[in-house]
């Protein structure tokens, strides 16, 4: 016995199956993707705002040569958006037989910016060394 073709040309029912599976992995590819790319995007921005505001407080400290010549600096604070900054200053001598003639003082200064992710706390660091003339000393610059 032959079958008669249907006049229908449909697809069958394992076919339409293999087809919805598909579908389905490559849409929940692209939704993951997409959910990484935000998260990504949203650390990346948090990053960007940390150090933007680090580097400006870095560069109001590092330019108080007062505060540095009477070794008083602050120990930190609260920027805006809920960061919070907080800094080490110590003298800095690798060379200590050579400290004595060397007409500056040096300092290495780090600065930290902190603020809450979610259930993490992240932090960026910024280090950059300060010289300041020592007492009874005059540096002179030429050009």
């Amino acid at each position: 016995m032959r079958r008669k073709k249907s006049e229908n040309g449909g697809f069958t029912l394992l076919e339409v199956m293999v087809a919805m599976t598909i579908m389905g992995i490559v849409v929940t590819t692209a939704l993951e993707l997409l959910a990484t790319s935000m998260h990504s995007a949203s650390a990346s921005k948090e990053f960007a705002r940390a150090s933007i505001l680090g580097k400006r407080e870095f560069e109001l400290l590092l330019n108080r040569d007062k505060m540095f010549k009477n070794e008083d600096w602050p120990a930190g604070g609260e920027l805006e958006d809920g960061y919070q900054w907080d800094v080490t200053i110590t003298p800095y001598s690798k060379y200590e037989d050579e400290e004595e003639s060397f007409p500056l003082k040096v300092y290495l200064c780090v600065l930290r910016v902190r603020w809450e992710s979610g259930k993490r706390t992240k932090s960026v660091e910024f280090k950059a060394f300060k010289t300041v003339p020592k007492s009874g000393t005059e540096v002179v610059v030429t050009k």
